[in-house]
């Protein structure tokens, strides 16, 4: 017989009970759970690859070494590389950065990393000389927006 407005022999009340008390238990222990696998996760090193990285960056540079060998340089070719070349360090070397300054990079990484970085810095001038953004080595500082800073003065 279904309760009608509060009204039962009890066995609704306990049953109720019972499934609370039940899933109560069955979230903490599946907090605990999370918790603990969380935890797993922390101690276990991120598997970091960046060969796809450094591949591209190389790519890169060894276009950059070709563009450098050449008596004059259009603007169109100046063009389509400074594209490449910005996607490159907008993107690529950024990842690259962030990994090493987090200590991510296993000591392999971590050494094709800085003879990248090693090359990059012996071609600034080529780089300067054809007109293109210098590379940055380190990660920047977060900024503050303006909103906040705004909003803080009222």
């Amino acid at each position: 017989m279904p309760c009608r407005s509060g009204q039962n022999d009890g066995r609704f009340d306990a049953v109720t009970d019972q499934n609370v008390v039940a899933s109560v238990a069955n979230h903490a222990s599946d907090k605990a759970k999370r918790r603990t696998m969380a935890a797993e996760m922390d101690k276990r090193p991120l598997a970091i690859t960046i060969d796809d990285d450094v591949e591209c960056l190389t790519e890169q540079i060894e276009a950059l070494k070709q563009l450098g060998r050449q008596d004059e340089v259009t603007d169109g070719e100046r063009y389509d590389f400074s594209i490449r070349w910005g996607t490159a360090l907008a993107g690529r070397l950024p990842r690259l950065v962030h990994y090493s300054s987090r200590g991510l990079l296993d000591e392999t990484d971590e050494r094709r990393f800085q003879a990248l970085c090693d090359e990059l810095r012996e071609l600034s001038e080529l780089i300067e000389r054809i007109g293109l953004t210098q590379p940055v080595f380190r990660e920047p500082r977060p900024t503050k927006s303006r909103r906040g800073l705004l909003l803080r003065r009222r």
